[in-house]
């Protein structure tokens, strides 16, 4: 009787394990990351948006500082979330100032505070400018 539940149990998981990984990755509403911003910064516009040089100079520091593990083009590298997502794309621009400034240590991204406020602006605009992936 025993191993009838024991061979129900293994079949659900396995079962369950193949539904998930024949469907891919799952993209989350928000990343986890979304819920310690301030409604205050969660707001904030991107000062620089109508500025046609700002994308040009945020991928320069795109480039420097987090092509490492994003990906030369925002594709994702390794456990570093692509930026080409509906997801990030559906981020405000002061959410995505707030993660650049601050980090998310769960990801193991690091805070640029080192970067003037101008400086992450200009990631934010090249960030934006990236193309959605057609996954």
């Amino acid at each position: 009787m025993f191993w009838r539940v024991e061979v129900r149990v293994m079949f659900l998981l396995m079962t369950t394990a193949l539904i998930a990984f024949s469907t891919g990755p799952i993209e989350a509403e928000e990343p986890g990351w979304v819920k310690n911003v301030p409604e205050a910064d969660r707001a904030r516009p991107n000062p620089l948006a109508s500025d046609p040089a700002a994308a040009n100079a945020g991928q320069k520091l795109y480039s420097d500082k987090c092509s490492r593990c994003h990906g030369a083009n925002g594709e994702g590298k390794g456990h570093s979330p692509s930026l080409q997502t509906n997801t990030i794309h559906a981020l405000t621009p002061g959410e995505l100032e707030w993660v650049i400034a601050h980090g998310f240590s769960l990801h193991r991204m690091p805070s640029f505070e080192s970067l003037s406020q101008n400086e992450r602006w200009q990631i934010v605009s090249y960030v934006q400018s990236l193309p959605k992936a057609t996954k």
